[in-house]
């Protein structure tokens, strides 16, 4: 089956659009105060002694660097981006436009939060990026379940019966990460061993199961748009729905061979990799 993306026939809902820019403003400014950070640290690895303060240290710029990149411009750029999708190709606006604009109130707050904490040294330790303390990291939750939420109600509320192929990855992204965030929280994960498999599962599923799906909801929508033509199978994109849900999820540990993690995880993570 395959159908081209849907626009609102009475055009564009301006309190809707308000939000998508906050996003994507919000977004830009992450950006730029993470790629400072970034910057920052290319120069340190050819000129340690550049700025030589503690709050701008490597070991502290780095997941300042990572975490804003990720969770600020990243994240935000791609929410905003997946409210306008949902409301173009479901025919309503944004079910509660004062639940987003809450929710990236608590991003950006959660995301300052983490500078500061990071710049001061309080961390979870090298643990690439979840170095957020747990008070930081609830508030981003608080703002990832909000979001999926209100993605979640503006979808329900379509005005056609089907649900767009966008949809689908970028709702999958949304329930995926509360998963992985929670795991990755959970208190008795934070030592030993224990962890290490965790950080895997976490590091490598932040990007896989949440990034790639709403990347790839992003370009379901825009690339048809780009080329004049529906897409070429909506099966296809279905079917790559489902398998990088069962490929996907479990290769983290494949950074870990020979180490001392149960063989199984080890080949199941190789295997799953292939």
């Amino acid at each position: 089956m395959s159908m081209p993306p849907l626009s609102l026939s009475s055009g564009h809902d301006p309190v809707t659009i308000r939000v998508v820019y906050a996003y994507l403003a919000s977004a830009t400014f992450w950006l730029l105060v993470g790629t400072a950070y970034g910057l920052l640290a290319a120069i340190k690895l050819f000129w340690p002694d550049f700025l030589a303060m503690e709050s701008l240290s490597f070991g502290r710029i780095r997941p300042i660097h990572t975490s804003t990149v990720l969770f600020g411009w990243s994240t935000l750029a791609l929410v905003g981006l997946g409210y306008y999708i949902a409301y173009r190709t479901s025919r309503v606006p944004i079910w509660r436009p004062q639940l987003a604009s809450f929710a990236l109130w608590l991003w950006n707050v959660s995301i300052l939060c983490g500078l500061i904490t990071l710049s001061v040294g309080i961390s979870t330790g090298p643990q690439e990026y979840r170095e957020w303390v747990w008070p930081v990291a609830l508030l981003f939750a608080f703002g990832l379940l909000l979001n999926g939420y209100n993605y979640y109600r503006t979808v329900a509320a379509r005005k056609i019966p089907e649900i767009y192929i966008s949809n689908w990855y970028i709702l999958g992204a949304f329930c995926w990460l509360s998963i992985i965030y929670v795991v990755a929280y959970l208190p008795f994960y934070q030592g030993g061993l224990g962890n290490i498999v965790i950080e895997g599962y976490y590091m490598h599923n932040v990007v896989g199961m949440w990034f790639t799906p709403m990347v790839l909801g992003v370009t379901y929508w825009a690339l048809p748009r780009m080329l004049g033509k529906p897409i070429y199978s909506y099966a296809l994109g279905v079917l790559g729905f489902w398998t990088n849900l069962l490929f996907y999820t479990p290769i983290g540990a494949h950074h870990y061979i020979f180490a001392p993690i149960p063989w199984w995880l080890q080949t199941t993570a190789i295997l799953f990799s292939v």
